[in-house]
């Protein structure tokens, strides 16, 4: 019998077979929340900030638009920036209008960042929560 595994090139953690022949097949790592809540209208809010050597990968987010938000909804942009403080989108994640008292919840997602890059949101309305759920990886 020829013994043969599978495992990272570096770290030397292995896949993992069950006693049934069946490959353990997982999330990479768990997921961290970042939260934060919009006090002004047209203002970058960083979320998750660059790693070095990392990219971060999001798993899922929740927008919640409170009760202080205008009768007509507000628009809000989660976006890829240059800096923490930046308002200029380098790459769209998510942008919609989100009426008053509603919550977005996206889960089961794998959208990996661009290295370097700075997670943040800005909105039209001042009275936005919002949370994203991630991880970093080896870029």
């Amino acid at each position: 019998m020829i013994s043969v595994g599978i495992q990272d090139g570096r770290s030397h953690v292995g896949a993992m077979v069950t006693r049934r022949s069946e490959l353990v097949v997982g999330d990479i790592d768990y997921s961290e929340p970042y939260y934060k809540f919009a006090g002004a209208t047209n203002t970058a809010y960083n979320l998750v900030p660059p790693n070095t050597g990392k990219r971060f990968v999001i798993t899922g987010f929740i927008i919640a638009a409170d009760r202080d938000v205008g009768a007509n909804g507000a628009n809000i942009d989660l976006y890829e920036a240059a800096s923490a403080t930046s308002t200029s989108v380098t790459k769209q994640i998510y942008k919609d209008d989100i009426a008053k008292q509603t919550r977005i919840v996206f889960t089961g997602a794998k959208m990996i960042m661009t290295e370097g890059t700075w997670l943040n949101f800005k909105t039209d309305d001042d009275d936005f929560h919002v949370t994203v759920f991630g991880y970093y990886v080896i870029a």
